[in-house]
């Protein structure tokens, strides 16, 4: 395989380079250099190009059946992979493909933004924060069923891509409401089982004990 990077719109070298899916991430080294091993997270990935321009193609595959390499775009950089053996191109980018379109289940495995949150969770809050910091019971106050689902809907099976438009002063009610249905739909709950009781004793001391110090206990459960 080869690979390239184009960081910050200043387009490196082409390199030969062995790489391995596993689960949701990429692993790769650089042949000339290979004393490292690269990560390349695939749950982070923007966009994912099929066809890129024949400008962007590897002259060091050259060939009269050349089909070119397919684009890798993360925040911050893009990574344009193309096989030696053209059989192997599309196969790398149908297993990448298929590891974004698999329907996630546990916290980890969802999509995320560079800062390791989930973009739905991303999305939904700062909506939420633009829109209805000041709304009353917002995240007791249901929205409307049907806007819901179709937020939900598209959020999941498209994170990235997915834009939500505030259509009335009920949206952000609607929004609030898928991000209470992310949270309950997680097959493990957001706080482990394991450390059920030590919060449940800390909520039934707010009466005796300083709220310095069951902030400090908070945070120290929660690391």
């Amino acid at each position: 395989m080869v690979l390239t990077k184009d960081l910050d719109s200043a387009t490196s070298d082409w390199m030969f380079t062995a790489a391995a899916l596993h689960g949701r991430t990429m692993f790769y080294v650089l042949l000339d250099s290979p004393d490292y091993i690269y990560e390349l997270d695939v749950r982070k990935i923007l966009l994912l190009r099929e066809r890129v321009d024949k400008v962007d193609w590897c002259p060091k595959c050259k060939k009269k059946d050349q089909k070119g390499p397919f684009l890798i775009s993360l925040e911050g950089c893009a990574l344009y992979l193309e096989c030696c053996d053209d059989m192997c191109t599309p196969k790398w980018f149908t297993a990448i493909q298929n590891s974004l379109s698999m329907s996630p289940t546990v916290l980890e495995d969802f999509r995320l933004t560079s800062d390791n949150i989930p973009i739905l969770v991303d999305k939904c809050l700062r909506f939420v924060a633009a829109y209805g910091i000041r709304s009353e019971g917002i995240y007791r106050r249901n929205g409307k069923i049907l806007e819901a689902k179709e937020i939900y809907k598209g959020l999941t099976e498209d994170p990235v891509r997915t834009h939500i438009a505030s259509s009335s002063e009920e949206t952000v009610y609607a929004v609030a409401d898928v991000l209470r249905q992310f949270f309950r739909r997680l097959k493990s709950p957001l706080f482990p089982p394991a450390l059920h009781q030590e919060i449940f004793d800390l909520v039934g001391a707010r009466a005796s004990v300083d709220n310095a110090i069951r902030y400090q206990e908070y945070r120290r459960i929660l690391q």
